[in-house]
């Protein structure tokens, strides 16, 4: 800002007094505009928090107003709750107040004053900011708390309003309390996270200084392909460390307070959800604002980590699917500069888990026997904590509402209808419900053949879901549970095409070609996806079980396919799923009487469940396995 050519007028000339007497730097502005004079100004950086605040002077009505702008800022998800806690810390307030911006999510504190009849002095500018300053360093922990520690309003206000309060004493946040914190035993090689939750822990006890916090590392990078495990081991690691946790999501991150606010909330451990931000592989050509953004904000968290204060420590950590999705710029000494690798936990750790938070005496025994299999289906279909919460909410409704143990069956049930408890009306047509139970029959039947009887459905049923499907055959958790899912085999591959059809195969031994439904289309959609990637990406080749076969397709895609690879590869799909459906027709229709009788089963019992399954297959000298 430019000064002021004229000579001052009197309440603009005190305010000019004020500020060359009480900032010694050169970050001072002063500028005029219509009929008023404003002093900008950055408050020295004594206590956590910094502003940037605003003198405005009215010669001609004799007004003095001061502005001073915080570094919170407040996310959407906060708007209510921090509002709710400005109103309470205002009407305490004797002169001044504090407002929210619900559009930029900035909070402000002004003051004003109108001097007609009196003089106005160096000291009462002095007053009038400090007090400012003082209110804002005295209610933004608060602001803090209820933003990112989930503490109610009126606790915040309680907690800095009288601190020795019973109701502020018990508001405080334990770190014992925080709820579905993991075990070290629930955290598959941990022995290096662990190491540098004990790091932490040392530094934090000893006070120690900065050359002690770059050794126990001020920002870490968990490896690991899932961000809320990678959340809820740091959750663990702030708790034996002696830390507050804090967990920004990542649409909030750019957005996000700097680290010198978080620091009366000292020692803290601060979790940035990975996202756009950290420059992932394969965003870097990115251009526009949205560019222009994460490098502005690249910008400034390298500053803060920089700025790294041991006797008020904020550590960074995030995760990251491999150390590459982390940008360059951050990977330097005094930013992000420990790196540990965290291997995925355990289906058998994950699934005991899943018991005991739902509760061993409402379980049933093909719950508590079934560690492995619960882990596998709580992985793939509640992968999110919040998810698990609802399942868990969903079955103890069921053995309050039944007055019985729960069983598997039942947390299966919940997975594949989305939470649906109660099942959706069936179609009262005659016609539809037959068509849809011999294509579901058809889903069982080639899982039990194409297994020798290892795979025989969880449950078979011909109640429609949330999705819009007319009916579900789940396959047998305990069957994908023994195997090895990190690798995919040409048997296992030609075996789910071939489940996928017996559906679509089903409905036209039935019915007929001309009256197949367009009910079988997402099957197509997944035999279609997973064929393409075979013969694309694995080097896979159609009938490759054949002598001479194996080598005919070795020459993969790498990057974008070309026209004539997109058109080979096509002729291989095509030709492969052709192939397979004349084989499942085949199959059904050795198996006819099979197929008749789990079809009419389930005209009469919308769900028949594993166990039934056996019995009927056994019926027909089926050889079933248990692969429990």
């Amino acid at each position: 800002m430019e000064p002021l050519k004229q000579e001052l007028k009197p309440l603009t000339k005190v305010v000019s007094e004020w500020v060359h007497e009480y900032f010694k730097s050169a970050d001072i502005g002063i500028a005029e505009g219509g009929n008023r004079a404003t002093y900008e100004f950055t408050s020295e950086d004594g206590g956590d928090f910094k502003y940037k605040g605003y003198v405005e002077v009215y010669e001609e009505r004799f007004g003095l107003e001061v502005f001073l702008y915080c570094p919170v800022t407040v996310p959407p998800r906060k708007l209510k709750e921090v509002s709710e806690l400005i109103a309470r810390v205002n009407f305490g307030l004797l002169a001044g107040q504090m407002s929210l911006n619900f559009e930029s999510g900035k909070i402000r504190y002004e003051s004003k004053a109108y001097l007609k009849d009196g003089l106005l002095s160096i000291a009462m500018v002095n007053v009038m900011v400090d007090r400012g300053i003082s209110i804002l360093d005295l209610y933004l922990p608060a602001v803090m708390d209820v933003v990112h520690v989930n503490t109610i309003p009126e606790d915040a206000y309680a907690r800095l309003d009288d601190p020795d309060s019973a109701r502020a004493k018990a508001s405080l946040p334990k770190s014992d309390e925080l709820e579905h914190v993991y075990s070290w035993e629930h955290i598959v090689g941990h022995a290096s996270i662990k190491e540098w939750a004990d790091d932490l822990r040392r530094v934090v006890d000893s006070k120690g200084n900065l050359d002690a916090w770059a050794l126990a590392g001020r920002g870490v990078v968990l490896v690991n392909e899932r961000e809320s495990y990678c959340r809820e081991v740091l959750r663990r690691v702030a708790i034996d460390a002696g830390m507050q946790f804090i967990h920004i999501p990542h649409e909030e991150v750019m957005d996000m307070s700097p680290a010198s606010a978080f620091r009366s909330k000292s020692p803290i451990l601060v979790y940035l959800e990975p996202a756009r931000w950290m420059l992932a592989k394969g965003e870097k050509d990115e251009s526009g604002e949205d560019a222009a953004s994460v490098d502005r904000f690249q910008s400034k968290l390298s500053d803060w980590l920089r700025e790294f204060n041991p006797a008020k420590p904020v550590v960074f950590a995030v995760s990251a699917h491999q150390i590459d999705y982390v940008s360059p710029r951050f990977k330097k000494v005094g930013l992000f500069e420990r790196f540990i690798s965290l291997p995925e936990r355990s289906l058998e750790m994950t699934g005991l888990e899943f018991i005991e938070n739902l509760g061993r005496d409402i379980c049933g025994k093909t719950l508590l026997d079934s560690a492995g299999k619960i882990g596998r289906l709580v992985t793939w279909n509640f992968n999110e904590a919040e998810e698990r919460e609802l399942a868990l909410l969903s079955l103890k409704r069921i053995y309050h509402r039944e007055n019985r143990p729960v069983e598997f069956l039942d947390l299966d049930d919940i997975s594949t209808h989305s939470l649906l408890e109660e099942g959706l009306a069936q179609s009262p047509l005659e016609s539809v419900r037959r068509q849809t139970a011999y294509h579901e029959a058809g889903h069982a039947v080639m899982a039990v053949l194409e297994t020798d009887g290892r795979d025989v459905p969880d449950y078979t049923s011909i109640v429609p879901g949330a999705s819009g499907f007319g009916g579900v055959t789940v396959e047998s958790f305990s069957f994908y549970y023994a195997k090895n899912e990190d690798q995919m085999t040409y048997f296992d591959f030609r075996r789910d095409v071939r489940v996928s059809l017996g559906g679509r195969a089903a409905e036209e031994i039935l019915v007929g070609a001309e009256y197949i439904t367009n009910g079988a289309s997402g099957d197509l959609e997944n035999v279609a996806n997973k064929s393409a990637r075979a013969f694309a990406r694995w080097g896979f080749a159609p009938s490759m079980e054949k002598p001479g076969q194996s080598e005919s397709n070795l020459a993969i895609v790498v990057g974008n396919p070309t026209h004539s690879e997109f058109a080979h590869n096509e002729k291989l799909n095509r030709e492969f799923v052709a192939e397979e459906y004349r084989y499942v027709i085949k199959k059904l229709t050795v198996h006819r009487e099979l197929l008749n009788e789990v079809a009419e089963r389930l005209l009469w019992d919308p769900v028949v469940d594993q166990d039934e399954l056996a019995c009927i297959c056994k019926k027909y000298k089926i050889k079933i396995c248990d692969v429990q």
